[in-house]
Order: structure tokens, then sequence, then C-alpha cells
């Protein structure tokens, strides 16, 4: 592999590293309640703990 071409992926992949990381912070700053809707993945995350079939239907839409 080119040392050029792996650069530019760890390069890219720090990108993506650091914006997981920004929403995350984003994520923790906020004490109270959120207003608005919660973000989809979210909502998925509730419905996979509280219902057996939620699993399935988490495993269905790609998100484990």
């Amino acid at each position: 592999m080119d040392l050029v071409k792996m650069l530019a992926e760890l390069h890219e992949e720090r990108a993506r590293i650091d914006e997981v990381i920004a929403v995350l912070e984003r994520l923790a700053s906020h004490h109270g309640r959120l207003r608005g809707r919660k973000p989809a993945w979210m909502k998925m995350a509730e419905i996979a703990t509280k219902t057996p079939t939620g699993k399935k239907k988490l495993k269905e839409t790609g998100q484990d």
C-alpha cells in the first residue's frame, strides 16, 4: 500500500473520530432534559432495551 494513501486514510479516520467525540461531548454537556425529538438512533436504543421484539427490529435496521 502506498504511504501517501495510508496517510490520507488515517487523516479521514481521525476526522471521523473527532466528529464522534464532538457529538458525544455535546450530549454529555446537556444536564437537563433535551427539548424536541430524540435522535433516531436514541429511539432505536430505547426500543431495543425495552422489548424483546425491539432487538429484532434493531438488527433489521442494521444498528447494533
